[in-house]
């Protein structure tokens, strides 16, 4: 029983500061693939395939949760230790990594990329990156975007908790919180699936004067989008917040609004910081961009 293992498990520092030191080596090829990514499909694609592959860099870690999870609860269900669960991200991702190692083609190479021939030094390089105002702005908004995101997704399950206690089981229909928690992730998971190519391919159609758009082009677009998705956001979260104790039928299309709407801001973002910085200094300006939105948060 769980009491039982609590009583043989005793745990020591040194097994402590072990785990902290393995999480930071995980944390630091988190950083390393979330800054390198974006920058690997600017160098192999341009205009409306980039934006298709930004948003699927969007999407997969949020499918790669639901996996994870999915994966866990059937390892912890089927009674195995705990600490096998955490083995099966490794199986997938070293075989893929090496795969990506031996087929994946130079960048520089595939787009005849060619860099400045002498090196101006970090600081300087630095200095380039920061004096763009685009950018500076950029940072700062995705950071504080990030930060009410991150505020989000801590504080959602403890207001979903106390906002189904406070009711009946009827009002949910008979459904326990777990399953109520799983209807979120999933009409989330689909308003994000639906609404983030949607509106990429408004804003990018717009802004080449494509489409619906034909004959006129806006080069603004994609920057007004990603204003007015973020200006939605709030008041429709806070808007499925409250419906959740009003009406749990509306509070499922308030959540699905939601998703709907602000699934595109990151990838749009990502794509407009892409454009603002020269090829050689990509990576460097999403690690920049990285690390302020990690602090922050």
């Amino acid at each position: 029983s769980c009491s039982e293992q609590s009583k043989t498990i005793k745990p020591s520092p040194s097994m402590f500061f072990l785990f902290v030191t393995l999480r930071t080596f995980s944390s630091i090829g988190f950083a390393v693939v979330s800054a390198l990514s974006p920058v690997a499909v600017a160098d192999f694609f341009e205009g409306r395939p980039r934006g298709y592959c930004l948003m699927g860099i969007s999407v997969a870690p949020i499918l790669g949760g639901l996996v994870a999870m999915t994966i866990s609860s059937w390892f912890l269900a089927a009674g195995f230790r705990w600490q096998s669960a955490l083995m099966v991200a490794p199986a997938f991702v070293i075989p893929l990594l090496i795969l990506l190692a031996i087929i994946m083609p130079s960048s520089n190479q595939h787009l005849n990329v060619h860099r400045p021939s002498f090196s101006i030094g970090i600081v300087d390089e630095l200095k380039s990156i920061l004096s763009k105002k685009t950018y500076i702005f950029l940072v700062l908004g995705t950071a504080l975007a990030s930060l009410f995101q991150r505020a989000m997704s801590f504080w959602m399950p403890t207001l979903l908790l106390y906002g189904y206690q406070s009711r009946t089981a009827a009002f949910y229909y008979n459904l326990p919180f777990p399953i109520l928690m799983l209807v979120t992730l999933v009409v989330g998971l689909i308003a994000l699936l639906t609404g983030m190519p949607l509106i990429m391919w408004l804003a990018e159609s717009w802004t080449s004067g494509k489409a619906i758009f034909a004959g006129r082009a806006f080069p603004r677009a994609i920057p007004l989008t990603i204003t007015v998705i973020h200006l939605l956001a709030a008041p429709l979260s806070a808007l499925f917040i409250t419906l959740f104790t009003k009406s749990y039928p509306l509070y499922l299309v308030a959540l699905y609004a939601h998703g709907f709407v602000s699934g595109a801001g990151t990838p749009l973002t990502t794509q407009i910081l892409l454009d603002v910085t020269p090829r050689w200094n990509r990576a460097a300006a999403m690690a920049i961009n990285n690390l302020v939105v990690g602090l922050i948060d």
